[in-house]
């Protein structure tokens, strides 16, 4: 998706050139190091001067400093009907301007150490009127200094424009009479920016005339003394050449841009990278800023410049993030020249009869970036996690959004418009997901809003894990990155163990074989589980409820077959609910309940009735139950006395001759019932759990135990005494 863009005048500056009315400007070359731009006169009417003219870059519009005027040359002296010279390329070197004039083959040389207002370019070379060989017309420049492997001499090298020849000359002499070094090639050369020198492989990288059809190829030689041969590339439509550090970048007439690695000789030529859109065809002028972005200018007369992300390592698809549409001074426009500045502005030169050098700045909607390339800018992401799993199918953040934005590293850290690449990466394997577009597209954050997305969406087929939605920007700052997570629909949850538990106050709940945990189905989903604990205080009194570990935390959360932390019973005797849940889509929930019994404080036991007849000794049972109480809060007997159940109680005879328990003999263990109590069983049939043998006194001890399973000491509640006679 390219954001297009129409340029206003708070972001187009021109400066026109009034030396010649109908004049363009074409050829451009920025020196860093003086903070300053050369740009060539083209289009200039016969009889009239051409010039060069050099602009003080850190003037806002561009300020003229000198402008140089080149002489006709000898062959071709100045008169009202001759064709008057035309730039076709320019560059800078050690303070020496170089020019090229492709209407009368000539080459210029020009002293910039020190610089007039007005001032004269001298004649370098100029080639015979007639040659044997043809018409030269010079075009493309390259720079190359001496060192080894290359000999001792600085050479200018030129590409012909109309023979196919590439011409080397002695850049150390002021002026000179014949060329160094002359190579023959398929074809004529190309546009003005179709020569360009690789240092690091000693590499002359160029575009030429493959055959009479007007189709072009690229062509390489390495620049050694010897020379060797040219070595081509079939890369039709070839047209205009850009490197940066050890990429070299062609555009071509049908509007495609090649990324091309050159730090060895390439054994074959990739696809394009990006292609412009229709009616960008003629992409001549190129230029690469410091943080490796690539721009590009279409000569269609429409006037549009693009910006480009180049391909990320591994990947041969770039993005044209945006485009911008310049103001007409008249209507056409011919974007010819580009060249980036250190203050993050876009210099353009328009060959038509604007005569103008165009300044963009600040760039629109792209994020700034500092001198050396470095972002200037910082990029954040709410939420940066999901908050729960989404099951295959569904959106991530669907209702709130995924919401980027940028910010500036200037003082105060203003919000920014950011052209961002949203990445869609893969943390787990099998997991996936997508924007509408796919798996990346280019998206800008605006100030006012950022960008809030709401398309990052789990394939239907994705498997369990996480996934990352993240923004990059130009000048690579760090990304913002989002993590989403995906499980499918669980279809079962429960509580292993899955029985109920019960614990006295302030005590912690036993759990079997200390494991206590949530299994989901499937065993592999990843959802969190969210466990909470409800009561037994409804009124939420400080310390009554029942609570994770130490802590006062009623709730926690874990993974499926992750052990829960202890839980531990408050003050307040009562039920707790235990309940899990994973929310979201195809969420689950399951509860149990779990019981606070009271700590024991008292029991009271059957009553000392006196003597009773031996055919009347059950009634001295019947409905007469041992009660264990406790306070309903612990330690406090403001709160009443209730029942405790559950709790294991035992019953003594002081002797069996007179009754006995069964089973057990002399001693009955038993525990109370869900109230607290617990009576005796007592019939004339089996079930009963008192025996009568004989006449006699008997006394029955009741105790209960301080613990609740049954392991600790036996505390005595009160005695009952009975006496059965005939």
């Amino acid at each position: 998706m390219t954001t297009e863009v129409t340029l206003d005048d708070t972001q187009q500056h021109d400066l026109k050139i009034t030396a010649n009315s109908k004049a363009g400007l074409g050829p451009m070359f920025i020196d860093i190091s003086s903070k300053s731009a050369w740009v060539g006169e083209v289009a200039v009417n016969k009889g009239k001067d051409a010039h060069a003219f050099l602009f003080n870059l850190e003037k806002n519009p561009p300020e003229l400093v000198s402008t140089v005027t080149l002489p006709y040359g000898n062959a071709t002296p100045k008169t009202p009907t001759t064709a008057a010279p035309w730039i076709d390329d320019l560059l800078l070197h050690q303070k020496v301007l170089w020019m090229s004039d492709n209407e009368h083959g000539v080459l210029y040389r020009y002293d910039a150490t020190t610089l007039n207002a007005n001032a004269a370019a001298t004649i370098y070379y100029e080639s015979d009127k007639n040659p044997s060989i043809g018409k030269i017309e010079f075009g493309a420049l390259a720079f190359q200094p001496g060192g080894a492997g290359t000999g001792p001499k600085d050479l200018l090298w030129v590409l012909d424009m109309n023979l196919p020849y590439l011409w080397a000359f002695d850049a150390t002499q002021d002026k000179v009479m014949k060329h160094t070094y002359q190579v023959q090639l398929s074809g004529m050369g190309n546009s003005i920016q179709s020569l360009a020198y690789h240092a690091k492989t000693q590499t002359l990288w160029m575009v030429v005339q493959k055959s009479a059809d007007g189709e072009f190829q690229l062509g390489a030689l390495r620049a050694t003394d010897p020379l060797p041969g040219v070595k081509y590339f079939s890369l039709d439509g070839a047209q205009s050449l850009a490197i940066h550090d050890d990429l070299l970048y062609v555009a071509g007439s049908a509007g495609q841009i090649w990324q091309i690695k050159i730090d060895s000789m390439p054994t074959k030529m990739p696809d394009p990278m990006v292609t412009l859109p229709r009616g960008a065809e003629n992409v001549v002028g190129l230029t690469v800023d410091n943080s490796g972005y690539v721009w590009a200018s279409n000569m269609d007369g429409k006037g549009r410049v693009y910006g480009i992300m180049p391909p990320k390592a591994g990947e041969a698809a770039g993005k044209i993030e945006v485009s911008y549409g310049l103001l007409d001074a008249t209507a056409p426009v011919y974007p010819t020249a580009l060249a980036w500045w250190s203050d993050d502005s876009l210099f353009v030169t328009d060959e038509a009869e604007n005569g103008r050098l165009i300044r963009i700045n600040p760039l629109p909607k792209v994020p700034p970036i500092d001198p050396a390339g470095r972002a200037s800018y910082t990029l954040e992401v709410t939420p940066d996690k999901s908050d729960d799993p989404v099951i295959p199918g569904a959106t991530f953040e669907a209702t709130k959004g995924i919401t980027f934005r940028a910010k500036s590293t200037k003082t105060g850290n203003p919000a920014i418009d950011a052209l961002v690449t949203l990445s869609v990466i893969s943390v787990d394997n099998g997991v996936k997901a997508s924007l509408t577009e796919g798996s990346e597209r280019s998206d800008v954050i605006t100030a006012s809003a950022g960008l809030v997305v709401k398309d990052f969406v789990s394939a239907s087929d994705s498997g369990n894990g996480k996934i990352n939605l993240v923004a990059t920007g130009r000048g690579n700052p760090p990304p913002a990155t989002y993590t989403g997570e995906v499980s499918v629909a669980v279809t079962d949850i429960k509580f292993v163990p899955n029985t109920s538990r019960s614990t006295p106050q302030k005590e912690v709940f036993d759990i079997p074989n200390a494991s206590f945990a949530v299994e989901l189905t499937p065993a592999s989903s990843p959802k969190r589980i969210t466990v909470t604990l409800e009561g037994p205080d409804s009124q939420n009194g400080a310390g009554n409820n029942a609570h994770f570990g130490d802590a006062s935390s009623t709730s926690t959360e874990v993974n499926s077959k992750e052990k829960i932390d202890s839980i531990k019973a408050g003050n307040m005797a009562g039920d707790v609910i235990v309940k899990a849940e994973v929310g979201g889509v195809g969420g689950k929930s399951t509860s149990m309940t779990w019981h606070v019994v009271p700590v024991p404080t008292q029991l009271d036991v059957l009553p000392n009735n006196g003597s009773v007849h031996k055919t009347d000794w059950q009634e001295q049972f019947q409905d007469q139950p041992y009660t264990l109480k406790g306070y309903k809060i612990w330690k406090d007997p403001s709160s009443g006395a209730v029942g405790v159940p559950g709790w294991p109680l035992r019953l003594e005879l002081d002797t069996i001759n007179v009754l006995e328990f069964t089973p057990g003999g002399r001693i009955l263990d038993v525990k109370t019932f869900d109230n607290g109590e617990y009576t005796l069983t007592v019939s004339n049939d089996d079930s009963s759990q008192v025996k009568f043998h004989d006449v006699g006194t008997v006394s029955i001890t009741a105790k209960w135990n301080d613990k609740l399973d049954g392991s600790g000491a036996w505390i005595d509640g009160g005695v009952t005494k009975i006496k059965i006679g005939n």
